[in-house]
């Protein structure tokens, strides 16, 4: 798995761009704009429990950042590699004239893991550097 700045880091910056045009939405034909997009939204909050049992259902809880009115939590997505888990959280934006006004999401994820060992939650943030949590598992 490459590193988590580059895992996320290109994905933040095509957020942001898409954020960007979202909140220009201007079209040119006569076509009506249908002005939605669904981005990763950085995560500015993650808390799992320092240990577990295998077998054990735990949960990480994450906070993430929406950017507008018109955006609203879709779904979390993981990729894993070894120990090292890349949750991916997705904001779907919908609508041309958004107020601004931010808001945060507080979701959940349940982990039970198969075998001991230390398991990182990697999540994207807002910065290159992905927030992490990190859960031993005897």
């Amino acid at each position: 798995m490459p590193s988590p700045v580059l895992f996320y880091a290109p994905r933040l910056v095509a957020a942001t761009l898409i954020t960007t045009a979202l909140a220009g939405c201007l079209s040119l034909d006569s076509k009506p704009d249908t002005c939605s997009t669904e981005v990763l939204a950085p995560t500015t909050q993650v808390l799992s429990p320092a240990t577990g049992q295998v077998g054990t259902p735990v949960t990480v809880r994450y906070t993430l950042q929406i950017i507008n009115g018109c955006g609203e939590f879709k779904s979390l997505s993981e990729q894993r590699s070894g120990n090292h888990i890349y949750l991916s959280p997705v904001v779907a934006y919908q609508g041309c004239v958004c107020p601004e006004v931010v808001s945060s999401y507080e979701g959940s994820y349940p982990f039970t893991a198969t075998q001991p060992g230390t398991y990182i939650f990697h999540f994207p943030s807002a910065t290159p550097t992905p927030l992490t949590d990190t859960l031993v598992v005897q």
